[in-house]
């Protein structure tokens, strides 16, 4: 799964071009608009999230999961 938590959806972006491609048929990600002003937890059944995050990004001020 592929999380975005940036402003900015470029992840979103490259992920709705990526599944149009040809070469990525067979081989999906799912997508996932993650709000960061909000705890938030992936969807049940989801074992690995990977997060676009904004360049400032802090540790100390993620939510915890």
């Amino acid at each position: 799964m592929l999380g975005d938590v940036d402003f900015q959806g470029s992840a979103a972006a490259w992920l709705k071009r990526r599944n149009a491609h040809p070469v990525a048929q067979g081989r999906a990600i799912v997508g996932w608009s993650a709000d960061p002003r909000r705890v938030m937890r992936p969807p049940a059944g989801v074992t690995h999230v990977v997060l676009d995050t904004p360049g400032a990004f802090a540790v100390s001020t993620s939510p915890r999961w």
